[in-house]
């Protein structure tokens, strides 16, 4: 397949931002011995993230140092939002949910009746 672009946060690229490869990813990584979670956001090879390549998993949570990352395949699809509505859609991750608010300049969006 083509290449796609992707976010990239500015651990990873410094201040280029973004970057390209097989695929797109985003989620909150603990570093070794952190406390609280860092969002990341960059761009993968196929065979560079082994969990995320195979099968139809979009997204896998508490997997080697990530409480959840996910993987897309559109240009810049790795947003914020896109990780959002990934744990959203789980029902039972409340915990996630609770920190991840720290990271985010806007509240929660509310569900609509």
């Amino acid at each position: 397949g083509g290449q796609v672009k992707c976010f990239c946060d500015r651990d990873s690229c410094d201040d280029n931002l973004l970057c390209q490869g097989d695929y797109c990813f985003i989620g909150l990584r603990r570093e070794d011995g952190g406390e609280t979670p860092k969002l990341r956001q960059h761009c993968a090879s196929a065979s560079e993230i082994p969990y995320l390549t195979g099968g139809h998993a979009r997204c896998e949570e508490r997997i080697d140092n990530w409480q959840e990352v996910c993987k897309c395949e559109e240009d810049f699809c790795n947003t914020f939002a896109y990780l959002r509505s990934s744990i959203d859609s789980r029902q039972d991750r409340r915990d996630v949910v609770q920190f991840t608010k720290q990271d985010a300049p806007y509240p929660p969006v509310q569900t609509r009746p």
